[in-house]
């Protein structure tokens, strides 16, 4: 039997939605959500090395990364694509 979980050493995102978002989540390369999240809606994911974030209403989703809230992406209704986060994350590929 699988013993508890080990605490995460990587990364820790939280998207906490203030009006309603398309969001596609991608962590460590592959996706981990994809969809619409609704107002009041939080949803947690980690990952090991990082997240790709691509969100259809940047202005409406609050984003923290580790426990440090980042300032918003961008504005209501504005798209914004593929970014990578933390910021400083660099790509094991390339």
């Amino acid at each position: 039997t699988a013993g508890p979980p080990e605490t995460p050493l990587g990364v820790s995102l939280r998207l906490e939605c203030d009006e309603d978002s398309w969001a596609k989540l991608t962590a460590d390369g592959e996706t981990v959500f994809s969809g619409l999240i609704r107002r009041g809606e939080t949803r947690s994911f980690q990952a090991r090395e990082g997240f790709r974030l691509t969100l259809g209403n940047a202005g409406g989703v609050r984003v923290t990364v580790d426990g440090r809230a980042l300032d918003r992406l961008g504005g209501t209704g504005e798209v914004v694509r593929d970014l990578s986060l933390p910021a400083g994350a660099s790509s094991a590929r390339g």
